[in-house]
C-alpha cells in the first residue's frame, strides 16, 4: 500500500498534538541508534565505534547520570556538537563509554561549551559563547540532567559608571578559573574592557565572595586589562613581558584586536598563584608562562616554547587548545590538547593525553597518546561518506566511506575510501578495518571524495560514481571477473563525467527516478539543493547532460540560513513495509530528512515525512538491510569524520510514531489484546478515544468515555482486524499515544 500525502499531514498533525516540537517535522521518532554492531581495527574490537569522530573537540567534566562520579562531555567547535560519555570509573583506567542520551539534554551553540562548578554546589554549569560575550547555563540536577540559563543575554560587568558586557573574540577560548583563590569562578580573556588592546589578558574578577559570602553570583568587575603584564603579537604567537596598562611598545601588536588564542589557567609549580598555557591560531605549539608574582598581582616569566619540557612537546597544526581534567581515575588531572579549528588542522592524531605523574598541584606530564579516545571509534578524519557494498562478493555487505580527508602536513588533505569488511553473518554483522585506502582512491588526488554504486554498463556488476570538492564527477568501472570481489582501477578513471559540475562539494547518487530502466543522477551540493540529472542514453552507454534536467528537485534545500546546506541525497525502499521509495538527504545543520513523492511527478515539491536528527554536521546516509530482518538500517556519516547506525524497531511507515506516552498516568491493557482493551486514569477525566491504522487512518468513530480513578474501562476491538494500530487518548489536559496489538 502507498502511503498518500494527506496520510502524513494527519501524521505530522497527530504527533504535533503531543509532542512539543514543531508539527511540521518529527525526530528520531522512527528511528534509535544501534551502538550494538561490533568493529574492530587492527584486531582490536573498538569500545565506542559509532561514537561519531572528533574534529577539534573540547574537554569537560560532569557527573551525566549523577552517580557520583565526573563524565566526560566533549564538544565539537568544528561541527558544533555534543557527545557525551559516562565513565565506569575504574581506578588508574581510562573508562569511557559513548553515552548518546545525554547529548540532547545540552543547549545548541557555537564557539566554545565549558563546564565548570561556578556557584559551588559541586554540580559543573556550563559556559558557552554568544554575541561575543559568555552566557551561563546553571545545573539544576536532581533526578535527571538539567540546565537553565541565569545570564540574560551574557554576563555583565560593573565598571563603576555602569555595566558592560564582558568580551572575548569569537575565535578564542578564555580560561575559566579561581584566579585570587577566594572560592569563586574569575575569567581571563584577550581583549574587551575598555582599553581593548586586544593582545592583553582582562581579568573579570568574580566578587561574589567579596560582596556576599558566597560564590553562587556572576558578579564581575574589571581588576586589570594587563593581568600578568605580558602581551600577544598580532601577528604570531611572540609574547612580550613586562607589559603594563598603559599600553605596549609600538609595533609590537597596534591595539588590534586578537585574531585567536585559546587559555588553560592552573597552577604548575605547587605555589597556589596560576600560571597560563596559551595556543595560538597560526602554531602548533603550546606556550607556557611562569607566574613569578602572587595571587594580587600576577606577573608572567620565563615562557617556555616547548611545553611540557618533562616530555615531547605539544605539536598539533594549527591551534592547540589544552584541557586539565582527571581522564584516568587516579585522582592527579590530565592534560588533553585538542586544535581549536578544523581547517588547516590535525583531525586525525589530534587528541593528545599527558597523563599527570604527578599532582594536580604540580603536574609531571607524560604523553601516552595523540589519539585519545579517537583510537576506541571509527576515524576518517574528516566527513565520513559511507556506503554499504558487498566488496569481496561473499553475500554481506561491507563498508565503503569517502571521506573529505586524513590532515597532511602543509595544511592539505588526503582523500581515500576505507573498507571495512562484515565480519560477522548475515544476521549479526560486524565490521573490521581492511584498509584506509581502498583501491589507492588516493591517487587520484582529489579532496571531499563521495561515490554512489550503480551498473551503468549493464555487465551485472556496479560501479562508482565518484564526487568530490570541487563539485565535479568520476567514473570508475568495476573490472570483477564474474562473480568475484570488485575491481576499480584509479588509473583507468574518467575524469570530470560527462562535463558535470555542480559547483563545489558534488555528491552524487545514482537511481532511477524517471522509471526508464536507466540510471539517473541525484546530485547534492554545497549549497543545499539537489541537481536531476536524466540518463538518456542506454543500458550499456549511459549518457548525461552537463546542465541538470532539474537544478531543484523535489523543492529541496538543506541550507537554513546562510550560506551552505551540504546536501546528500539516497534513496531508499527499505525504510518500511510498503516497498516505497523515499528520499533521504543529509544536511550540515544535523538532520537527516526524509521525503515522500519519487512516485509521482518529478517536476512538483516532494513532502518532508519524517527525519532523523544526529545533532552532528555534515551527515551522509545509506540505507541497507545488514541483519535480513526485514527492514533497512541507516548508516550515517559526520563531519567529524566517524559514524552511527540508526534502525527502525518495528515495521511501521516511515513517519509514524511507534510508542509515544506524554501523560503516564494513563494505562492501556491487555496489550496484545483481543476482544477488548482496558483503560485506567490515575485521576477522573473525559477521554476521546480514537483508533488509527499505521497508515494514519481513523477507524470507526470517536470514542466519548469518562475514565473515573482508579476504574478500568473498557473498550472493544471486535470490529478491528489482527495486526497493529495506534490508539490516541485525548483529554482536557494532555494527550496519550499508545501502540497496541489486536491478536
Amino acid at each position: 500500500m502507498r502511503v498518500t500525502t494527506k496520510n502524513w499531514i494527519w501524521v505530522l498533525t497527530f504527533l504535533g498534538t503531543f509532542i512539543s516540537v514543531d508539527a511540521s517535522a518529527q525526530y528520531n521518532i522512527s528511528y534509535s541508534r544501534d551502538v550494538s554492531i561490533p568493529v574492530t581495527e587492527d584486531s582490536v574490537v573498538l569500545k565506542n565505534p559509532w561514537a561519531g569522530g572528533f574534529n577539534a573537540p573540547q574537554f569537560s567534566e560532569v557527573d551525566l547520570n549523577l552517580d557520583g562520579i565526573q563524565d566526560l562531555f566533549v564538544f565539537d567547535r568544528q561541527s558544533r556538537t555534543v557527545k557525551t560519555f559516562i565513565n565506569g570509573g575504574t581506578p588508574n583506567t581510562v573508562d569511557y563509554t559513548h553515552a548518546p542520551e545525554y547529548q540532547d539534554k545540552f543547549p545548541l551553540s557555537e564557539g566554545f561549551m565549558v563546564l565548570v562548578d561556578y556557584n559551588c554546589d559541586n554540580k559543573a554549569d556550563l559556559i558557552t559563547y554568544e554575541s561575543a560575550g559568555f552566557v551561563v547555563y546553571r545545573n539544576d540536577s536532581d533526578t535527571e540532567l538539567k540546565f537553565t540559563r541565569v545570564t540574560a543575554p551574557t554576563i555583565n560587568v560593573d565598571i563603576g559608571t555602569g555595566l558592560i558586557p564582558a568580551f572575548m573574540t569569537p575565535g578564542d577560548l578564555a580560561a575559566f578559573e579561581d584566579i585570587d583563590n577566594d572560592g569563586d569562578l574569575d575569567i581571563l580573556a584577550f581583549g574587551g574592557g575598555q582599553i581593548g588592546t586586544g593582545t592583553m589578558l582582562v581579568y573579570y574578577q568574580n566578587q561574589s565572595m567579596d560582596k556576599h559570602g558566597h560564590c553562587d553570583s556572576l558578579d564581575f568587575i574589571i581588576n586589570t586589562e594587563c593581568w600578568g603584564n605580558f602581551s600577544e603579537s598580532s601577528f604570531t604567537n611572540a609574547l612580550f613581558l613586562d607589559e603594563t596598562c598603559k599600553g605596549v611598545t609600538s609595533g609590537k601588536n597596534e591595539n588590534q584586536l586578537h585574531p585567536g588564542s585559546s587559555l588553560l589557567a592552573l597552577d604548575l609549580d605547587g605555589d597556589d598563584d596560576k600560571e597560563i598555557l596559551i595556543g595560538d591560531i597560526s602554531f602548533g605549539n603550546i606556550v607556557a608562562l611562569t607566574n613569578d608574582g602572587d595571587l594580587l598581582a600576577a606577573h608572567m616569566a620565563s615562557p617556555d616554547t616547548l611545553f611540557p619540557v618533562s616530555d615531547i612537546p605539544v605539536n598539533i597544526p594549527i591551534f592547540p587548545t589544552a584541557f586539565f581534567i582527571d581522564v584516568n581515575n587516579n585522582g592527579a588531572k590530565d592534560l588533553l590538547v585538542a586544535p581549536s579549528t578544523f581547517e588547516g588542522s590535525e583531525n586525525f592524531q589530534n587528541v593528545w593525553w599527558y597523563d599527570n605523574l604527578g599532582t594536580t598541584s604540580t603536574p609531571t606530564f607524560q604523553r601516552v597518546t595523540d589519539r585519545f579516545l579517537g583510537n576506541e571509534m571509527i576515524e576518517l578524519g574528516a566527513d565520513a561518506q559511507p556506503q554499504f557494498f558487498d566488496v569481496d562478493s561473499d553475500g554481506l555487505l561491507d563498508i565503503l566511506a569517502g571521506n573529505e580527508g586524513y590532515f597532511q602536513n602543509g595544511g592539505t588533505y588526503l582523500s581515500s575510501l576505507a573498507y571495512y569488511r562484515n565480519i560477522g553473518t548475515a544476521t549479526d554483522p560486524a565490521f573490521g578495518l581492511i584498509s584506509r585506502d581502498y583501491a589507492n582512491f588516493s591517487n587520484l588526488g582529489l579532496a571531499g571524495l563521495h561515490f554512489t554504486l550503480g551498473d551503468l554498463d549493464n555487465d551485472g556488476d556496479p560501479d562508482i560514481v565518484l564526487g568530490d570538492s570541487e563539485g565535479d564527477l568520476h567514473y570508475l568501472e568495476n573490472e570483477s571477473v564474474g562473480s568475484g570481489p570488485a575491481v576499480f582501477n584509479v588509473g583507468s578513471a574518467t575524469v570530470n563525467f560527462m562535463g558535470i559540475d555542480v559547483g563545489q562539494y558534488a555528491t552524487p547518487h545514482l537511481y532511477d527516478a524517471s522509471g526508464d530502466g536507466l540510471l539517473d543522477l541525484i546530485v547534492g551540493e554545497r549549497g543545499g539543493t539537489l541537481n536531476y540529472f536524466e540518463n538518456t542514453g542506454t543500458l550499456t552507454s549511459p549518457t548525461f547532460s552537463d546542465n541538470p534536467t532539474n537544478d531543484f528537485f523535489g523543492g529541496i534545500d538543506a541550507q537554513d540560513f546562510c550560506c551552505t546546506g551540504f546536501s546528500v541525497p539516497f534513496v531508499s525502499d527499505l525504510l518500511d513495509t510498503t516497498q516505497t521509495p523515499f528520499l533521504l538527504v543529509g544536511q550540515e545543520n544535523g538532520k537527516v530528512v526524509i521525503f515522500s513523492g519519487l512516485e509521482g511527478d518529478l517536476t512538483a515539491n516532494f513532502t518532508r515525512v519524517d527525519a532523523i536528527e544526529v545533532t552532528a554536521g555534515n551527515l551522509s546516509p545509506a540505507v541497507a538491510d545488514i541483519n535480513q530482518n526485514g527492514r533497512g538500517e541507516v548508516i550515517i556519516g559526520e563531519l567529524a569524520g566517524g559514524m552511527n547506525v540508526w534502525k527502525k524497531e518495528l515495521d511501521t511507515p516511515v513517519g509514524v510514531a511507534t510508542v509515544v506516552t506524554q501523560n503516564t498516568s494513563i494505562k492501556l491493557y491487555p496489550n496484545p489484546a483481543r476482544e477488548n482493551f482496558f483503560l485506567q486514569s490515575e485521576s477522573a477525566m473525559d477521554a476521546t478515544i480514537v483508533v488509527y491504522d499505521l497508515m494514519g487512518r481513523e477507524l470507526g468513530e470517536k470514542i466519548q468515555k469518562q475514565l473515573p480513578a482508579h476504574q478500568p474501562v473498557s473498550i472493544s476491538t471486535t470490529s478491528l482486524s489482527p495486526g497493529i494500530y495506534l490508539v490516541r487518548v485525548a483529554s482536557q489536559d494532555a494527550t496519550t499515544a499508545f501502540r497496541l496489538i489486536r491478536n
